[in-house]
């Protein structure tokens, strides 16, 4: 008997059914394989980004060596080119000094005498440094810091003469610090001994 229009005969029904089964089985299978897919990816995506601050902080505490840094007893480097270290050398210089000598192209800097009270004393003080160029973005600054204490003589009298003194670090520690200020670098890595605070007394410039 022929197949009423709108039914699906018998024969039909099982081709249908055994091209259906194979299909439901697959998308039976494929619902848990597609979670499983996407939990896995989803893993792979949390692992990512909880690596990623461990990585930031495994580079913030990295050895990486600040802008300013001792490189051996009064010597500097600096992650800068020459030019600009000099020009920033001016400037804090000469807010506080008057320069004798200003040799840009051998880079010899020396300062007059400066009279400062410190400790109920009067001190004085004149810098020398020069400027050594390294390569295009790196120079040495080496600092030697003269300071004089204006002191009786041993015999009691009433005459005073200039000795020397050991307290002159803080001022090259105070130069760099304001260098890096100038130049817009993180703050330099210097020694204790030349840290103002490290040493007692306050200078007061005259």
């Amino acid at each position: 008997m022929p197949a009423l229009p709108g039914r699906i005969a018998s024969s039909d029904k099982k081709a249908f059914s055994s091209c259906l089964f194979p299909l439901l089985c697959l998308a039976g299978l494929q619902l848990p394989l597609s979670g499983c897919v996407t939990d896995l990816l989803q893993k792979y995506r949390r692992t990512a980004a909880s690596a990623a601050p461990g990585a930031k902080a495994s580079a913030g505490g990295s050895t990486q060596r600040p802008g300013i840094y001792p490189v051996d007893q009064g010597t500097f480097r600096f992650a800068m080119g020459y030019e600009r270290i000099w020009d920033a050398l001016m400037d804090v210089l000469l807010r506080n000094y008057n320069l004798a000598i200003a040799d840009r192209g051998n880079g010899l800097i020396t300062t007059e005498w400066d009279s400062y009270y410190l400790d109920g004393k009067v001190h004085r003080n004149k810098l020398s440094m020069r400027l050594k160029r390294l390569t295009s973005g790196q120079a040495e600054l080496t600092l030697f810091n003269n300071v004089e204490v204006l002191s009786k003589l041993p015999d009691g009298g009433i005459t005073e003469i200039w000795l020397p003194s050991d307290k002159n670090k803080t001022e090259i520690g105070r130069i760099l610090q304001n260098m890096a200020v100038a130049l817009n670098l993180p703050k330099p890595n210097i020694p204790l001994e030349n840290v103002a605070g490290a040493q007692a007394g306050n200078p007061t410039k005259l």
